[in-house]
C-alpha cells in the first residue's frame, strides 16, 4: 500500500546540527479508554491487502487508530456471540 502523505514539506522536522533528524517522541500505542496498568498481549496476523487498506482509510476518516477499530470489532463480536 502506498503511504499517504498529509504533511506539507515545510512541516517536516529539520535536520539538527549533526545532520540527523530529531528523535521522535515515543508514543504509547494504547487503545482509547485503557489504563496504563492494563496488561496487553501483542497479536500479529496477516489480512488481505485490500482489507488492510480499507481499515487504514476508515481509521484516518474517523481520526482513530487501526488498533481502536480492531479492538472495537473484537469486543462487539465477543459480546454478541
Amino acid at each position: 500500500m502506498k503511504q499517504l502523505d498529509f504533511v506539507e514539506q515545510a512541516d517536516q522536522p529539520a535536520a539538527t546540527a549533526n545532520g540527523k533528524k530529531p528523535a521522535k517522541a515515543k508514543r504509547k500505542n494504547r487503545p482509547a479508554g485503557t489504563r496504563d496498568d492494563t496488561p496487553l498481549q501483542r497479536l500479529n496476523m496477516e489480512i488481505p491487502k485490500a482489507l488492510h487498506k480499507r481499515l487504514k482509510l476508515k481509521a484516518i476518516y474517523e481520526d482513530r487508530t487501526v488498533t481502536d477499530l480492531v479492538l472495537q470489532a473484537i469486543n462487539e463480536y465477543l459480546h454478541t456471540h
